[in-house]
């Protein structure tokens, strides 16, 4: 795909090519036109988890996974380093679980991260070293939404989406907060557009929800959601 020869070329271009981690987590068909792109924070992982450390870089993921592989459903992820079976890890799961509520095959949407490169764990990344990532992603996300053109985004969690919406002109914010809920957690709504020389998205819907790695779908969640959209 001609697609996945520029990522290639961005990813060179930034220096992202020989860091450790992974991009598309969906199949490469899913960089077309399409009403939804999925975001976590980055990817997940723990040294010695992978046959091949220096082999596990972001472009030798593009470019050797299977074209219709999808990390939700087929990916092997492991718990305290223990592998799950395929589709099966509790983060998984629950994104799965999620999608379903939204009636949505999970299949279809165009899913990624923020940021390619991997760490441990959201908490673990260091600070900095986040930013100047997630900026250099950036370059490449601009690139897929201009293939998708998506209507409506969601990120898993609140450090994806707090990177995401700094990238939006704003129009307008909701949030709803879930319950039963002991630590106040709430999904959001930003209403704007995203204007730059590689990328022009007039009307964008920006959802957050919370971290399905750190807590439970909340159904609540994806009826919300259902009901936002149906007024666009």
């Amino acid at each position: 795909m001609d697609e996945i020869k520029t990522i290639k070329q961005l990813l060179i271009k930034t220096g992202l090519n020989k860091r450790p981690g992974s991009l598309l987590y969906s199949a490469n068909s899913t960089l077309k036109k399409g009403d939804w792109y999925f975001l976590g924070s980055n990817p997940g992982g723990a040294g010695g988890q992978f046959d091949d450390e220096k082999e596990d870089t972001v472009e030798n993921h593009l470019v050797r996974k299977k074209k219709d592989f999808n990390e939700y459903t087929e990916g092997v992820w492991f718990n305290r380093g223990i592998p799950q079976a395929p589709g099966q890890h509790v983060h998984q799961r629950r994104i799965k679980e999620f999608f379903h509520g939204l009636s949505l095959d999970i299949r279809e949407v165009c899913s990624s991260n923020i940021c390619f490169v991997r760490s441990k764990d959201e908490d673990s990344y260091d600070d900095v070293l986040r930013k100047i990532d997630q900026e250099h992603c950036w370059e490449i996300h601009k690139f897929i939404l201009s293939l998708v053109k998506p209507k409506f985004v969601i990120c898993n969690g609140k450090k994806a989406n707090d990177f995401f919406q700094s990238k939006m002109l704003i129009r307008d914010c909701h949030e709803i907060e879930l319950k039963p809920n002991p630590q106040r957690k709430v999904c959001t709504l930003t209403e704007g557009e995203i204007i730059s020389d590689e990328v022009s998205l007039k009307n964008v819907y920006l959802f957050s929800i919370p971290h399905l790695s750190r807590f439970s779908y909340y159904p609540q969640s994806a009826l919300w959601i259902r009901e936002k959209i149906s007024r666009y």
